[in-house]
């Protein structure tokens, strides 16, 4: 049991060191590169970070609606500028979440009431 947490211990102070390396170089990393290699290792976890680190909201929102986080998708989708994800999403969160898209909606409009179409937002 011993040589199981030690190893965990390890894993986990590994996957930190990554976790610095990715945030101390992503300026300079080319992010398709990166993104590729994390996902040919199985690490959709750094992908992830590494995706919020370089404000990839596009990726972020796609990550948790595969998984079906609805909340953390919408959560994303509300740092996104991209009115186009928005739409592109619309039906999805409606379907599955339509309160906190609704809310979502709302929250992205405040300071730009025409930033979102709603005739484009209702499938």
């Amino acid at each position: 049991a011993a040589a199981a947490a030690a190893a965990g211990y390890r894993y986990g102070a590994l996957v930190d060191e990554v976790k610095h390396f990715l945030q101390d170089h992503a300026a300079s990393l080319d992010a398709e590169t990166t993104y590729q290699q994390l996902m040919t290792h199985g690490r959709p976890d750094l992908l992830l970070y590494f995706a919020q680190l370089n404000r990839d909201h596009e990726r972020v929102v796609e990550h948790y609606v595969q998984r079906r986080d609805w909340g953390k998708a919408i959560e994303a989708l509300g740092r996104s500028a991209d009115a186009n994800l928005y739409y592109r999403h619309a039906p999805t969160f409606m379907a599955n979440s339509p309160a906190s898209a609704v809310t979502a909606w709302i929250a992205a409009t405040r300071s730009d009431p025409t930033f979102l179409d709603p005739r484009r937002l209702i499938p």
